[in-house]
């Protein structure tokens, strides 16, 4: 095989490394996140169960963990990933009325899981916020101090939210939902446990997935407190 240039490769790993430092190919490569990254946003927005979210924070994974450095962080730069995630699941309509539900029950977490249906509602909570705070995890490092404040601001435009659509309602209150957040956002029996190995549709790298959710557990809790 050769190139315009007439350079002879010995073998295909060699054509392949030299043709993956091509310009074209890189864009092909970019192209395709963007592409991956916009599917996943629909899929996150759409989400109505705990599996729905925990496969969307599966495949946010498998889109992430075999890319450099260097790679990594001209996605974070070129496609904001880390805001766009937070948004598409904070702005969940189903999770919205899913916490004011929860809210409405009165009760300490504690309390809650010993119903399942409060209690599969609670995973559904935490199986969110561990998404939404997934995209920060895996590349926290390089998110500027400004784009931290950026993000608290749009957790706290979630908890405005549910307070302006109840505002008669004096259960709901800033603080109450905060506490309630993390009180969720920390519980170990409110993980999503199915076992997804035998229905994700590809081999995704368990060290990376599960690295990132217990960081994104924990910048879910730390937010909220």
């Amino acid at each position: 095989m050769e190139k315009s240039s007439n350079k002879k490769w010995s073998s295909f790993e060699e054509m392949y490394d030299d043709l993956k430092n091509t310009d074209h190919y890189k864009d092909l490569i970019k192209s395709s996140l963007h592409s991956s990254i916009t599917s996943l946003i629909k899929e996150i927005e759409n989400s109505k169960t705990s599996k729905d979210f925990f496969d969307c924070t599966c495949k946010l994974s498998s889109i992430f963990e075999s890319l450099d450095d260097v790679s990594l962080k001209n996605i974070y730069r070129d496609t904001n990933i880390y805001v766009v995630v937070l948004n598409a699941v904070l702005r969940n309509d189903l999770l919205i009325n899913t916490i004011y539900k929860i809210i409405q029950k009165d009760k300490n977490v504690g309390e809650l899981i010993k119903n399942k249906q409060d209690k599969d509602d609670l995973i559904f909570i935490n199986t969110a916020l561990s998404l939404a705070f997934f995209g920060i995890s895996i590349n926290y490092k390089s998110i500027s101090e400004q784009s931290i404040e950026f993000l608290r601001q749009n957790t706290n435009d979630l908890i405005k939210n549910i307070i302006a659509n109840h505002k008669d309602d004096e259960q709901i209150n800033f603080v109450g939902i905060c506490y309630l957040l993390e009180r969720i956002s920390w519980d170990n029996q409110l993980h999503f446990n199915q076992n997804y190995q035998s229905k994700f549709p590809v081999k995704l790298k368990d060290k990376f997935l599960f690295d990132n959710l217990r960081n994104s557990r924990s910048f879910s809790g730390i937010t909220f407190i």
